[in-house]
C-alpha cells in the first residue's frame, strides 16, 4: 500500500447545526413554497400527536 498523503489538504471547513438547517430550510422552502414549507414545519401542531 501507498501512504502518500503529502498533497491530500483537507478541505473540510466545521459549521454549526443552525448554519446548516438554515440552509437547508432555505432550499425546502424555494423548492415547495412558503406555505407548503410551513405547513410542513408545524405539521405536529396542525394535526395534534
Amino acid at each position: 500500500m501507498n501512504k502518500n498523503h503529502k498533497n491530500a489538504n483537507r478541505t473540510f471547513v466545521p459549521k454549526t447545526i443552525g448554519e446548516t438547517l438554515q440552509k437547508i430550510n432555505q432550499k425546502f422552502s424555494s423548492k415547495f413554497g412558503k406555505i407548503d414549507y410551513l405547513i410542513h414545519v408545524k405539521w405536529k401542531q396542525i394535526v395534534g400527536p
